[in-house]
């Protein structure tokens, strides 16, 4: 597994040369564009300092506010990529919700206590607490259950399970 770790990443920074030395010899103004090196840092992985060095030997300087501006940029979809929105719980019965008979039963017949929709990286789900279980909930160190759940005719896919807090 190393290895093929250590041929992927070679086969890349091979890649990321054979990129660099285009954008050098396409290069006009005495400068590399800070989309080129961003692309460069972003794509193959090359640290700024290298593309400087490399553009030093050459003759060329980065364009350092270009690349911070594609870096800021970055950063910003990064951040919007896991924005979670999440609505108000709407409350549907006062029951005492949750409790947890997977151990003895895999199935259930149970109602909801609550619900809410979340939206997370452009998807929109709902987060549901019922009133009886029996999907285990993710807790130390295990992951939570999946399955689906029956209402009538309609099937609803469970993608995780969570203690509520």
């Amino acid at each position: 597994m190393i290895r093929e770790e250590e041929d992927s990443f070679l086969r890349t920074l091979e890649k990321g040369l054979k990129r660099i030395d285009d954008i050098v010899q396409a290069s006009t103004g005495g400068e590399i564009n800070g989309k080129e090196a961003f692309e460069l840092y972003d794509t193959y992985g090359f640290p700024a300092d290298l593309t400087r060095l490399i553009a030093s030997e050459n003759n060329l300087k980065v364009d350092e506010a270009g690349f911070e501006a594609e870096m800021q940029q970055q950063k910003n979809r990064s951040r919007a990529a896991t924005a979670v929105d999440t609505e108000d719980w709407i409350l549907v019965t006062e029951e005492t919700p949750a409790t947890f008979i997977g151990y003895e039963q895999l199935q259930a017949v149970t109602h909801v206590v609550k619900y809410r929709k979340v939206k997370a990286k452009g998807k929109e789900q709902y987060q549901l607490v019922l009133q009886t279980t029996p999907f285990y909930a993710e807790s130390g160190g295990q992951v939570g259950d999946k399955g689906s759940l029956q209402f009538g005719e309609e099937k609803i896919l469970v993608t995780n399970t969570k203690k509520r807090k």
